[in-house]
């Protein structure tokens, strides 16, 4: 029998300071690993060229030097010859496919290791390299980030070559211990807790007021609100559900006492706490995060949230409409599986109530990755 797990997390009232987030970029490009002899290759681009190659006479015969770009694609010449495999031109590294010789973007893989080489445009183009370079430190694309072996430097790795993508392995990357998992994916781990969630199938919102509550207390815009930020943050869409008994998740908001009374709790219980969420669960699958094991789990039955009203005044300060909306956002996020909270002052999980009420990346990457991994 599988065992059944039900997470119950308070959000406390009480002051926050901000915290700096951490910036990253690409490291340096080796001088050092040249093949002996590519300098010294005369470089020359000729674009839109129109020439046709015969056969490999023809392409001596024209004598054909540096880069040519042909039919939409480049290549490089030597006195008349493709270039093939790993060239080195303008300070960066170019891989040319090793039949056709057309340079080559985005993810390769030789001799077992994964490369990217910068695409023309999408996620994970680095604007201030050629097209085609082969790219080295953090790369973001868009569902995760992946990070490639730097030259040198505290980031470097020397079992791997230069521009190898980190896998399998646990490295301290700018002052912090990171995990990546066996398809180099960044497996950022921001909670304080082992666990994490996920839901399957569909994830459908009801949202409900009960007992009166003050005209200021906007709580079906809230959560709609909520929905919409963590469904972008993770890549999951989160809908709203018109029937509470078809919901996954059901949001409750109303006064102290009636929030108490609706989930059954003794009354006073809830002083100081601004929500709190009940989450069931059982036990998926188990991974390594930031070299410690972690605890996987598949969200299953009916979830639920609860809010307490802030204030009872008819228009409320923007103050209180923020710290409103921000436990609204933190409550909904530990019933999609964010469990525990996070130690940075400034995110939505942070276990203290403030102002800062929309999902940060890293937050959302916590959940993000664990949806495309499993579900």
């Amino acid at each position: 029998m599988k065992r059944i797990l039900v997470l119950a997390c308070v959000l406390l009232l009480i002051p926050v300071t901000t915290l700096a987030h951490e910036a990253s970029g690409h490291g340096p490009y080796d001088p050092s690993s040249l093949p002996p002899g590519v300098e010294a290759q005369p470089e020359i681009i000729e674009h839109n060229d129109v020439f046709q190659e015969d056969n490999l006479a023809d392409q001596r015969a024209r004598n054909w030097n540096g880069w040519v770009q042909r039919n939409g694609f480049w290549y490089s010449y030597n006195n008349g010859i493709r270039r093939t495999g790993w060239f080195r031109s303008g300070g960066a590294w170019y891989f040319l496919h090793p039949s056709t010789g057309r340079m080559q973007t985005g993810w390769i893989t030789v001799s077992g290791h994964s490369y990217f080489l910068n695409p023309r445009t999408g996620h994970g183009r680095d604007p201030n390299r050629p097209e085609g370079a082969m790219l080295n430190g953090w790369v973001d694309l868009g569902t995760y980030w992946y990070f490639l072996n730097p030259a040198t430097g505290n980031n470097h790795n020397p079992a791997i070559p230069y521009g190898a993508m980190f896998r399998n392995v646990t490295r301290v990357i700018n002052n912090v211990r990171r995990q990546f998992d066996h398809g180099g994916r960044w497996l950022i781990w921001h909670s304080d807790s082992h666990e994490v969630s996920f839901w399957q199938g569909a994830i459908g919102v009801h949202s409900i007021t009960v007992g009166t509550v003050s005209a200021g207390f906007q709580f079906h815009t809230q959560v709609t609100n909520a929905r919409l930020d963590w469904g972008q943050a993770i890549g999951v869409p989160i809908n709203l559900s018109l029937a509470p008994s078809l919901a996954q998740i059901r949001a409750f908001g109303g006064t102290r006492a009636s929030m108490e009374f609706a989930d059954g709790r003794e009354p006073g219980w809830s002083t100081g706490i601004g929500g709190w969420a009940i989450t069931p669960r059982t036990h998926h699958a188990t991974i390594i995060g930031n070299g410690t094991v972690r605890q996987v789990n598949r969200t299953n039955g009916q979830a639920s949230f609860f809010v307490i009203e802030l204030s009872t005044a008819a228009t409320w300060t923007a103050a209180n409409r923020e710290m409103s909306q921000m436990t609204t956002s933190h409550e909904l996020g530990h019933n999609l599986g964010f469990h525990g909270h996070s130690n940075h002052a400034t995110d939505v999980m942070f276990p203290s109530v403030h102002r800062h009420y929309r999902v940060n990346p890293t937050e959302g990457q916590h959940l993000r990755q664990i949806y495309r991994m499993f579900r």
